[in-house]
C-alpha cells in the first residue's frame, strides 16, 4: 500500500526539485510511495540514473522517479524538464509534454 509523504517531506523534496512536474508532487502527497494500483513502483523521492544503470548512463541529468518492475524507469531530465523512459539498457526516450507522471502511476 502507498505511503503519502508528510508535509515536511513534501516541503523538502520541493525545495530541492523545484522543476520536477506539479502532478508529481500532488501523487506523492495524494497517493504516496509503493506500488501504485497499477502495479508500478514509485519511489519516495528522486534516485540518480547511475545509482540504477551505473557510470555509464546517458546523462547525468537525468533522475528516476519509479519503475515498472520490469526493467523500464519514469524519469525527469532536470536540464530539458521532460519526463521521459528509461530503457533496462539505459537508453533514455522523452515523452511528448502532453504525457504525465499521474498518467504513468495510474496506467493499466
Amino acid at each position: 500500500m502507498p505511503t503519502p509523504l508528510l508535509d515536511s517531506e513534501l516541503a523538502d523534496l520541493r525545495a530541492q526539485y523545484p522543476n520536477l512536474p506539479e502532478d508529481y508532487f500532488a501523487y506523492l502527497q495524494s497517493t504516496g510511495w509503493g506500488e501504485s494500483p497499477s502495479g508500478r513502483m514509485i519511489y519516495s523521492g528522486p534516485v540518480p540514473i547511475q545509482d540504477v544503470y551505473g557510470e555509464a548512463s546517458s546523462s547525468e541529468s537525468i533522475i528516476l522517479l519509479g519503475d515498472d518492475m520490469q526493467g523500464y524507469c519514469v524519469g525527469f531530465d532536470l536540464q530539458a524538464k521532460q519526463l521521459g523512459e528509461v530503457s533496462d539498457s539505459g537508453d533514455w526516450e522523452p515523452w511528448p509534454s502532453s504525457d504525465s507522471f499521474s498518467n504513468y502511476a495510474n496506467a493499466d
